[in-house]
């Protein structure tokens, strides 16, 4: 009996050493994430490593083999959130804030998912005012589409500096700049090739003007809800 209990002792002091002996995340996250794939060994310490590497979605299935606590619980509250997984995070939430000591991460995480919410909301309308705006261009425009006119050109030269400046402006420069310059290209040019074919009068010079407005206002809200996302 005591033979077979020193082997165990034997076999997790192994295991412990095996798990001790990987890189540190934080320093090597793909080194730290390749080791717990190529050895596994405690799930609860393997789903953590994995999650401060990036890998949400891996994290989440070895927490299926993790013992139940408040600690499962926390860390799958972080991969759902780091996933996208909103429905699931807003339920573990408030499973989590049951468990005494627990309170205070539970809260502050329904904050970062009511906060991502709000961002997918905002992304999702300036995405179809954007989408909606192109096509009713597009469809206008029609075969227009495909000539390059001056003021096209004009545009085109605009887009082409515009993400000459973000290149030149590093670090500082915001990151959907260069897709918002883009957006509002296409939404130019459409909204050129639609005013040559249609020759609109007044009002249709102010719908123009409205779905042009609208289409880069819309380009403008998905970037910055995205830039500004938890």
């Amino acid at each position: 009996m005591r033979g077979v209990q020193g082997v165990r002792v034997l076999l997790l002091a192994l295991l412990m050493a095996a798990c001790v002996d990987r890189p540190p995340v934080l320093l090597d996250p793909i080194g730290a994430r390749a080791s717990v794939v190529a050895s596994p060994c405690d799930p609860m310490q393997d789903a953590e490593t994995v999650l401060l590497a990036g890998d949400p979605g891996q994290a989440l299935k070895l927490l299926a083999r993790a013992p139940e606590g408040p600690r499962k619980v926390r860390l799958m509250l972080d991969g759902q959130l780091a996933d996208r997984g909103l429905l699931k995070a807003r339920a573990t939430a408030e499973v989590l804030a049951q468990f005494p000591g627990w309170l205070v991460h539970a809260s502050r995480q329904a904050g970062m998912i009511e906060r991502a919410d709000q961002v997918e909301t905002w992304t999702r309308i300036g995405t179809t005012m954007f989408a909606l705006s192109l096509m009713m261009l597009s469809l206008a425009g029609l075969r227009e589409l495909l000539k390059l006119r001056k003021e096209s050109l004009v545009v085109l030269v605009g887009i082409l500096l515009s993400l000459g400046f973000s290149r030149l402006g590093g670090p500082a420069t915001p990151l959907g700049l260069p897709l918002v310059v883009v957006s509002w290209g296409a939404l130019g040019h459409a909204a050129v090739a639609t005013a040559y074919r249609v020759e609109p009068g007044g009002r249709g010079r102010a719908l123009l003007i409205a779905l042009l407005a609208t289409g880069m206002l819309g380009s403008s809200i998905a970037v910055l809800a995205q830039a500004l996302s938890p």
